[in-house]
Parts: structure tokens; sequence; C-alpha cells
């Protein structure tokens, strides 16, 4: 099992090496917060002028830039629009890892792990944390289906460093008529 060590900064420690993160994680209230804005399908923002010629004209950039009006006020207009696929993708894992009970989550987009002094730090674009487990989370999306292997990502090499004490799974069993053909067996009970 990875020996992790907990200082104010949540680093880990990894082959020797001091794992930090140069960003923050957030907890309680705060990822609630960030929670609501992550579970939304759209950006929002309110568009506001001195004088309505001013926030028609602002209105009509902003609808050019695939912003829709939401609600119009005296003074501003509410506006949405859909969040880009790939965002809308990390926001949905990072939600479900919140639902899940996960108390310390990256707070945004930009969140680095930095493995030892000297060595360039790496995005993640998911970091959860409880007492017992870490997800590291690297979200891919594609417009069509097929097989993508972890060595095109570069992460194999710094996962591997990362938890020093992973052992692949042990051998599979042999395939029994009762077991769903396409699952692994070491992800399924095992006999009561």
């Amino acid at each position: 099992m990875p020996n992790f060590e907990e200082t104010t900064l949540n680093p880990l420690c990894a082959r020797g090496q001091m794992v930090s993160f140069t960003d923050g994680l957030v907890v309680g209230d705060e990822a609630k917060k960030i929670n609501g804005s992550r579970s939304k399908s759209v950006d929002e923002k309110t568009v506001t002028a001195g004088k309505n010629d001013a926030l028609t004209t602002k209105v009509q950039g902003e609808e050019q830039d695939g912003w829709s009006v939401v609600k119009r006020n005296k003074k501003s207009v509410r506006m949405s629009k859909p969040k880009p696929p790939d965002r809308q993708l990390e926001d949905d894992v990072w939600c479900l890892l919140y639902r899940l009970g996960f108390k310390e989550l990256n707070a945004g987009r930009d969140f680095t792990i930095k493995l030892g002094q000297d060595a360039p730090g790496r995005q993640i674009d998911i970091f959860a944390k409880d007492d017992e487990t870490v997800f590291i989370v690297e979200c891919t999306q594609a417009l069509t289906t097929g097989p993508k292997s972890i060595k095109n990502f570069g992460y194999l090499d710094f996962m591997i460093d990362l938890g020093s004490d992973l052992t692949p799974p042990s051998p599979s069993p042999p395939q029994s008529a009762e077991r769903p053909s396409g699952l692994s067996p070491r992800f399924l009970p095992g006999p009561s």
C-alpha cells in the first residue's frame, strides 16, 4: 500500500519524493459551492451597462459568441451558454466524486501535481481524496468511439511514481458460464 503522509499542503510521498499540489483543494462549504456551479450544464453570466443602448450592444455581442438571453432586467441581462463537452465531462465526474462523499477535491481546472522539487507540474483534471482513497482522473472525450491506451496520455510513468507499491491484478480464474461476457473477472465479486 502506498505511504500517504499528510501535512497542511496535503502532499503525498512517492518513492521517497514529496508530491505537492500547486493549486488548492477545497473542502466543506467551499466544495458545496463549487458543486453548485459544476452541476449545471450551462455557463451563466450577467451583462450590465449604464444605458440601454450600451446594454443592447453588449448583449448582441454576447449572442454572436454563442450566449443566449435567460432573463432581461431593467439594467442587466442574465445570459447562458452550453458548456463545452470536455469541461462538461470533467464537471460531471467531479460532481459524481463529490456526491460519493470525497472530502477534498480540486478547486479548478488548472490543478497541478508536482512530483519532486525540480520536476515540472502535471495538470490533473480531477483530484478527489477521502480518508482511504485518492482518485487522480484524466478525462478525455472523442467524437467517435475507439480503443485508447493510457500510454498515449503520458500518465503511466507518473501513476507508477505515485503508487510505487501498486501490483498487477492477480491471474484471472477460468471463465464460467455464469459470468457475463466482456467483464473482467477481477471486478466481479468472488464466490460466497
